[in-house]
């Protein structure tokens, strides 16, 4: 690359990697009781269609 300055690649590309390994966890999950000690709103499982 002849000496082109990359280190913006890295500095982008690190950070989304991390916040990417960090924001997939187990998103679907949805506790019982939220914060506030409300309970959480009942979602119904969203059906495809084929």
């Amino acid at each position: 690359m002849a000496g082109a300055d990359i280190s913006w690649m890295v500095g982008l590309a690190v950070p989304a990697l991390l916040y990417w390994a960090v924001a997939r966890r187990n998103t679907a999950h949805i506790p019982e009781r939220t914060l506030h000690g409300t309970p959480a709103p009942v979602q119904e499982p969203v059906s495809r269609a084929s």
